[in-house]
């Protein structure tokens, strides 16, 4: 099933076009993205069931790309595709436990988290079947990207100690919603919701949600490291 264009006049579909386009490009760059972690993963030791679940959310992130090129090209009216990805100097790869657990924060346990948010909201609104199918999707994965994020961050703690712990912790202090750019279109009944409202709902994701998590994940590993400590005698 594909998305209806009914009614929609050649500067809406070209705007529509635009944005799912741009969230394309974005889908096609995480998969980079989820190779690099993986690889990061792999260099810092970390246990099999983690790297085997980022290299299946390689196969999510290389759907979700189909899936919103595929809207962008009903919408354009012609096939849209991936261009070649730029390969810059910020892709290196690091085999730094501290820098992999602050990239997990901001990348994983914040971008996931507020892109599961964000489409989950989205489909809430839309009316249309193709797209809205399209981000529950998005949404399930996301979440799912979210959660690994999360206990990839928990395994660094443990297994880094005091430096990746301080590291952390100086990262949550600075925490800031990602910044979110003016929308081609905001058309809540087509899953594309306004600047304005994706900013609200990344603020309040990142207050609510993440914020606290982060808190209650240090706490809980100060409180574990606490408890192995020899106790001193009386």
């Amino acid at each position: 099933m594909a998305a209806t264009t009914t009614g929609l006049d050649e500067g809406r579909r070209e705007r529509l076009a635009a944005a799912w386009g741009r969230d394309a490009a974005l889908e096609h760059a995480s998969v980079a993205a989820f190779a690099r972690w993986i690889v990061e993963l792999l260099a810092c030791g970390a246990p099999p069931a983690l790297v085997s679940a980022a290299q299946a959310a390689i196969a999510d992130e290389i759907e979700h790309a189909r899936l919103c090129f595929g809207l962008a090209s009903t919408y354009a009216g012609r096939p849209l595709g991936p261009d070649a990805l730029p390969v810059t100097p910020a892709m290196a790869v690091s085999s730094d436990m501290s820098q992999l657990a602050v990239s997990t924060l901001i990348e994983g346990c914040v971008g996931e988290t507020i892109a599961a948010v964000e489409a989950g909201y989205a489909v809430a609104g839309c009316a249309d079947p193709a797209v809205a199918r399209v981000l529950r999707t998005i949404a399930a994965d996301e979440q799912r990207h979210a959660a690994l994020a999360w206990r990839a961050l928990a395994w660094a703690l443990e297994r880094g100690g005091a430096p990746v712990r301080a590291a952390v912790t100086a990262a949550v202090a600075g925490l800031r919603a990602p910044r979110i750019d003016a929308e081609a279109v905001a058309d809540p009944a087509r899953g594309r919701l306004g600047a304005a409202e994706r900013r609200e709902l990344a603020a309040t994701t990142l207050r609510a949600v993440i914020l606290p998590s982060a808190r209650r994940l240090l706490g809980r590993r100060e409180a574990d490291r606490a408890s192995a400590e020899p106790q001193a005698r009386v």
